[in-house]
C-alpha cells in the first residue's frame, strides 16, 4: 500500500511540465532519449524503398534500455520499480509516437488532472500508469520486433 502511494503521488508529481522544467538537466536527458526513440519508430515504420533511401540508416539499441515496468524485483523494500515506472513515464510522455498513442495521451491527461492528495488520486493514477505502460509495452515491442 505504501509503494502504491509513493508511486501514485511520484507519477502526479512528474507529470506537470513544470516538473521537469525545474530540472534541466534531467528534461535534457528525457527529451533525447524521446527523440531517439521517435526517431527509431520512424526508421522502423517507414516503408522499405524509404530505408534503402536513407542510406541503410540503423535504429539505435535505447529500446532495450529504456526503464519500465517490468525491470526490477517486486520483492523486498527496493525502490527501483519505483524508480523504473517513473522513468518510463518520463522518458515516453516527451516522445511523440506516445503522445499520438491513444491510451497513453488519455493516461497521461488523466494523470495531470489528479491532486496528490486526495485518497481518490491513487488509484486513478495507478489505473492512468497501467495505460500509459500498455501503450508503451507495444511501442517497445514494435521497436523489439524490427531489431
Amino acid at each position: 500500500a505504501a509503494a502504491a502511494a509513493a508511486l501514485a503521488a511520484a507519477a502526479i508529481a512528474f507529470s506537470s511540465d513544470a516538473a521537469l522544467q525545474a530540472h534541466p538537466p534531467l528534461l535534457q536527458l528525457v527529451e533525447g532519449a524521446a527523440a531517439t526513440l521517435d526517431s527509431d519508430l520512424q526508421l522502423v515504420r517507414a516503408p522499405a524503398s524509404d530505408a534503402a533511401a536513407s542510406g541503410g540508416s540503423l535504429m539505435s539499441t535505447l529500446h532495450t534500455f529504456v526503464p519500465h515496468n517490468d525491470r526490477g524485483s517486486s520483492k523486498g523494500e527496493s525502490h527501483r520499480k519505483l524508480a523504473q515506472c517513473i522513468a518510463e513515464m518520463l522518458v515516453w510522455s516527451r516522445s511523440r509516437a506516445a503522445g499520438e498513442a491513444e491510451g497513453f495521451a488519455r493516461g497521461l491527461a488523466a494523470l495531470r488532472t489528479l491532486e496528490p492528495s486526495a485518497a481518490a488520486s491513487a488509484a486513478a493514477a495507478e489505473r492512468s500508469l497501467h495505460a500509459m505502460q500498455a501503450a508503451a509495452r507495444r511501442l517497445r515491442k514494435e521497436l523489439n520486433a524490427s531489431a
